[in-house]
């Protein structure tokens, strides 16, 4: 329904998605939803009739009470967008299935926690008596994933990625 509903141009992804470069306008992971839309009245209503339409259609109901709205610096007009949607307001930047979800760039002070897992790791790894196939092997299916991961979706800043291969190289 959402497909259709962007492929129709009712709902248009937001100008901080298009800029990035990304199509993604909704992801879904088991009974979690996040949707990025533009905060104007049309999309907004649009939105909510899908919304609708879906609970009639699946018997399955949005749970305001857990749902959240995250607004990016550039939209006006929130208390009218959270009284049609009906749902509480976090704030940016959240945590979303391990990455950071913001209204800017990543920055260095962003991947904290990436730069802080792969510190851990090497470090718990460093008093194990490994030869150096066994590091890199180590290093090639344990932290290199978890870079995929964060860069399938980001451009880590420069700075993020010298760490990160300094720490692995010290490391081996």
């Amino acid at each position: 329904m959402i497909d259709a509903k962007v492929k129709s141009g009712i709902i248009i992804p937001s100008d901080a998605i298009i800029k990035a470069g990304l199509t993604i306008t909704h992801q879904f992971f088991a009974d979690d939803l996040l949707m990025v839309v533009r905060a104007n009245m049309a999309t907004v209503l649009c939105l909510k009739r899908t919304l609708v339409h879906f609970e009639k259609l699946s018997g399955l109901a949005v749970n305001k009470d857990i749902s959240e709205l995250y607004f990016t610096s550039s939209v006006r007009r929130r208390s009218v967008v959270v009284r049609a949607l009906g749902c509480k307001v976090g704030s940016l930047p959240f945590n979303y299935l391990g990455l950071p979800i913001s209204g800017k760039m990543l920055r260095r002070q962003d991947c904290t926690s990436l730069i802080d897992k792969v510190i851990v790791t090497t470090t718990r790894w460093n008093g194990m008596h490994l030869s150096m196939a066994g590091k890199v092997e180590l290093s090639r299916t344990v932290i290199l994933p978890v870079v995929l991961y964060w860069t399938s979706v980001y451009s880590l800043p420069a700075v993020v990625i010298n760490l990160i291969e300094k720490r692995m190289r010290n490391f081996i």
